[in-house]
Order: C-alpha cells, then structure tokens, then sequence
C-alpha cells in the first residue's frame, strides 16, 4: 500500500469505533453536504455509521424454534411450523421493510458520495468496497425470504419518494448481490492495517459472504434442476475465499477449542471471518449467558434442546447415532458422543461450571448441575426446567452469576467453520470426494472425534453423493447447532417436506420431544428431621455421593425416564410439524404492495403472480 495512504487509513481506524455524525439522525438525507465526500476523516464518519445499522447483531439462538433444536410456545414461530400462515396480512415474516431499504438509500448515499467526490481513488475504493459488502449484504438476506426481489442501487428516499421498482428475477437479484460482493472484493484488502480496524470487512470476509449467498442459489430451493454450473461457482467462490482468509497475517483457521469460539478474545481469535464485537462495560451483546444458564447460575433456562437434538450429534466414533453399528445408548446417551455434544447440551447429572453459581443447599455442597422435572430439585429450587435438558452453546464460565445479561459475547455471523463446511458441501455436489473430505476432517479433527484406523473420522469413503450429502447437513447441524444456521440449512434443502437420507428424514409429520428422569419411589420423599430436613431424599442420594452417571444400575434404582412431546402449543400440532411448500418463499409485506404498485405479489400467496423461481 502507498505510503501517504497509510495516514489515511490511520484517520480510518481512529473513527472506527467513534459513532456517526447527527446527519444520520436526521430523516430528510437530502440535505447531507456534499463536501463530506472530499473529505477522509468525515466520510469515514459516515460508514462507521453503516456499520453500526447494517452488521448483524447477536443472534444466538435465533430461529432456533423453527428446527430441531428448540421448542417455542410463540404464536409467531407455531403458526410457521404448524402450517397456520395462508394470508399476507397474517404474515410474520417482515424482513422486507421501508426502513431496510432506508438503510440501503443511506448505503448508496456512501457509495455515490464518495465516487463523486475527491478523495485519492485508494481511499475511495476502501471506503466504497464496504459500502458495496453491506449493499449486498441488506439486499441477501431479503432474497432469501422472498426469492427475487427489488435491487436498488440509486439514491431513493422511501418516505418521499415513490418507491415503485419492481422485483427483479432470483437470477438477476443474484447477479446484482454477486456484482456488489465482487466489487468489495475488488477494492477491499485482505487485512486492515492497524488494531482499531479490526472487525472492517476484509477482502477474505466478502469472498466468505459470497460463497454463502452462491451456496444458497445452487441448493434445491433455488435450483430444483441442480444445474450443477451453480455448485461450481459456489465451490469457486469458496475456494476464493478460503485462499484470501489464509494470506491474513494471522491465517483463519479454526480455533483450537470448539468451546471458546464465542468467548475468546476477538483480537487472537482465528476463527473470526465477519463478526460484531462487544465490550460490557460499553455494549452489552445480549442475555444469552442469562437465557440458557440454569437458577443456581443466575439464567432462566430458556433455550431447551430436544431429544431430536441430542441424537443429532454424532458418537466419538462419528458415527450417526441411528447408525446400528454407532454404539449410542438411548438411555445413557451422553456416553461416548462427539465432544461439540458436551459443549452444547447440559444433561442430568452434567457439571457446568459458571462463576458465582449457587452450590450450597442450607450447609451442604452440591457440585453438579441436576435439572429433574421436579419444583424441588436442588438445581429447581428458584425455576425448575421441566425438560430435562438445558442449552450451553457458546457459555462463558467466568461470566459472573449477577452480569449474565451484560456480557461481552462476540456474535460470530460468519466463521472460518461454515467456510469449510461451505466448501466441502459444494465440492461433494461437483463430484470433488478429495477436497471435500479435506475439510470435513479439519472440522472433526477440532471437534475431538476419533480419526479411526483409516484416518476418516468416522465417515465412509469414498461415498454416494446422498451419503455424503446427509453426512454434510447433519455435521451442520452439530457444529451451527443455536448459530441460526440450521433453519437456513432445511429451507434450502428442502428439508421439512423430503427425506435427506437414510438417518435423517424430513421434519414434517414429526413433533419435537425431550427426555426427563424422574425420582422413583421412595426416594421422592421429603425428610422430615435431622440436618437434611426439607430435602427429598433423592437430593441426598446426589449430595452424598451415591449416584453413578455412568451405571445403568443407579439409573433403574433411582429413576423412571419419560419423553414428552413438545409440540403441544395449539391443536394444529396434533399432526406434527406441518412447514408448508407455500413458505419456501414468502408474501411480500402489505405495506410494501400499498407503497409500490410495480412489486408483485410471491406466487401461491394471495394474488401473487410472481414466480421466484422463473429465470
């Protein structure tokens, strides 16, 4: 890089984390002063505030109740998964919105401004090359709800002026994202110079984007023939990217530690590719630390895994648990799992270590967490998790039991992993067995999966491709599992209404369950003197001691187990899960049509007659 860009770039990193100016606040943006835009340090200024509205925030757990991973009573996400949605005006899919094409007006502002203006063409193009990644960014995520859609790339003001562009193609609404993610690649570098730019879009993290957003046009949802030539660009794109994140001085890589990818500091962390940073002591990530921990730790236990869930990850072996060959024991079934298990899943009798936890019932230490479906259980005492089974996905043990909803969680939106996985899954779909298995092992080897006597970690190879394919999706499912991945993942594979494969059947005519031990009799007794008064006497037999996890004996001695159906929430479930074709692309939003006459309706969907898939 030249050398008087260096200055440049260094008014950049300073404004980093400086906030936007009070244009940004101001509703009419025509009276920005175009002067801005010969002007580094005031630019700058500007984009720090597309950053701020534009980079996704903390989103663990999002869409978690829409898959196995989870189960939510909300109407919003039960009238989705039961099939109840039928009208747009009922619709609660709202992702396009008159204040996100807001943003995308403020994102062309950036880019034209600073084109037109007279700063060096360096400068420009670091600065613009963000501005395009976040272009491509808004209009993506809107693509992948409604299928083509309209791309605006002109100054439009959506509160004054007629916002009357029509939807485009899926094809061309593709091109144009992949024209805009180019154009970032283009013009951005493979690593920002200085400390205060990191999290800034590198030129590594829009290639990420793009292998993403290529990945999505060639799976079935979007490409029902299989045109393979999507898959190759796909792979193509991934490849690109994978070599970019490698030239970083610090090269992406998987961190060594599949438990500390969300906890570790973002600065030494190899596994960041697009992320949002936070700091407690100025910005809180969320309350995830809040939602997930049990009582004793300070949390509600709000995220509930299901049995569906905890058979999804693979053994030690890698082996998938319906696998007859597996050695998976459904009624011990922590024994023996896939490490990433333990580090997503708190089961009874687990020992989850958290700062500040409340281990001591009257004068007597209790060193595990146990979550019994019982109001009285040592871990019950303050709120009773009736599942038996709690999520810990991406916790944070030293996270004090009074701060769990002001945490300094980093939201990682795209990492090195779904690179990998990203390629692997488009090299399998070309034929390419090499590569894919190149980086399938990489992902299981920092799992903590056993290689085997063959080296495979647990999968057969060489394989046909609807092996491989429901090996892929559920590996997916295991490392992603809570990352708002997974509803993506059955969307675009058609997962709800077809079988993947031999294991991994489709979501629809299913419900969703948990497992619960329950103390047998007599040991659900209450004691009535001595030191332990007020106890049953099945916490006694846990403080003393006299509990094995690990022996079948003291299960049958202690324990009745019970599964529960969970999808209960409304008399439409009585059929299970019933995720309608209708939803693999929504209705467009009521005001969206009243604004916009020229944007048609999404086929299926009260006279709709656009068609997202017609090229």
């Amino acid at each position: 890089m030249k050398k008087k860009n260096i200055g440049l770039l260094a008014v950049i990193s300073i404004l980093f984390l400086s906030g936007c100016m009070e244009v940004l606040d101001k509703r009419d943006l025509q009276t920005i002063d175009e002067n801005i835009w010969n002007d580094a340090t005031q630019s700058t200024l500007f984009l720090n505030g597309l950053y701020s509205k534009s980079m996704p925030s903390m989103a663990l757990g999002e869409f978690s109740g829409f898959t196995e991973e989870t189960f939510e009573s909300s109407s919003t996400v039960t009238d989705l998964m039961y099939g109840i949605i039928t009208e747009f005006e009922q619709t609660v899919v709202t992702e396009m919105s008159i204040d996100n094409y807001n943003l995308i007006r403020q994102i062309n502002i950036c880019i034209k401004g600073v084109e037109n203006g007279t700063l060096d063409d360096s400068i420009k193009g670091l600065i613009t090359g963000q501005a395009y990644f976040f272009r491509a960014f808004k209009h993506f995520n809107m693509l992948r709800f409604y299928g083509g859609i309209p791309i605006v790339t002109e100054v439009l003001d959506p509160y004054n002026d007629d916002l009357n562009i029509p939807r485009f193609a899926t094809s061309q609404s593709v091109d144009m994202i992949v024209a805009d993610l180019d154009m970032a690649i283009k013009q951005l570098p493979v690593e920002w110079p200085f400390s205060n730019d990191y999290g800034r879009i590198t030129k590594g993290a829009a290639a990420a984007f793009k292998g993403r957003v290529l990945l999505y046009w060639a799976s079935p949802q979007f490409n029902p023939e299989n045109k393979i030539e999507r898959w190759k660009s796909a792979f193509d794109a991934n490849v690109e990217a994978k070599n970019y994140l490698s030239q970083m001085s610090t090269p992406r890589a998987l961190n060594a530690e599949f438990r500390n990818i969300f906890t570790d500091p973002i600065e030494t962390n190899p596994e960041a590719v697009i992320f949002r940073s936070y700091d407690a002591s100025v910005n809180y990530s969320s309350d995830w630390e809040g939602d997930i921990r049990p009582g004793s730790g300070g949390g509600g236990s709000k995220q509930k895994p299901t049995w569906e869930l905890v058979k999804a990850f693979p053994m030690i072996n890698g082996k998938m648990t319906a696998d007859p060959s597996s050695g998976f024991d459904s009624v011990m079934y922590w024994l023996n799992r896939d490490p990433r298990f333990y580090n997503t899943i708190s089961y009874t009798g687990d020992n989850w270590d958290m700062n500040g936890r409340v281990t001591v019932v009257g004068n007597l230490s209790v060193d595990y967490v146990a979550t019994y479906g019982r109001p009285n259980s040592i871990e019950g005492i303050r709120t009773p998790n009736n599942q038996g089974l709690l999520c810990r996905k991406a916790s944070n043990p030293s996270v004090a039991r009074d701060f769990t909803s002001t945490t300094s969680t980093t939201w990682h939106e795209l990492r090195y992993a779904e690179v990998l996985m990203n390629l692997a899954e488009s090299a399998m779909e070309i034929g390419n067995q090499s590569v894919m298995m190149e980086n399938l092992k990489l992902i299981r080897e920092r799992a903590g999966i056993e290689p085997g006597d063959d080296g495979n970690y647990g999968y057969s190879f060489p394989a046909d491709k609807e092996r491989m394919r429901e090996a892929i999706m559920n590996e997916r499912l295991a490392e992603f599992a809570y990352e708002g991945k997974r509803y993506w993942d059955l969307r675009r594979r058609l997962m709800y209404r077809n079988d993947l494969g031999t294991y991994t059947k489709k979501l629809n005519g299913t419900q969703r369950h948990t497992v619960r031990l329950k103390p047998k009799s007599p040991y659900t007794t209450k004691i009535e003197s001595g030191i332990y008064t007020g106890l049953y006497r099945i916490d006694t037999v846990l403080m003393k001691g006299h509990f094995d996890l690990t022996s079948l004996e003291d299960y049958n001695t202690y324990f009745t187990r019970q599964f529960a159906n969970v999808d209960y929430a409304t008399a439409s479930s009585d059929g299970g899960i019933n995720y309608k074709e209708l939803y693999d692309f929504f209705c467009i939003p009521k005001a969206i049509l009243e604004r916009s006459p020229a944007v048609e309706q999404t086929i299926g969907w009260q006279y709709g007659t656009f068609d997202p898939l017609e090229e």
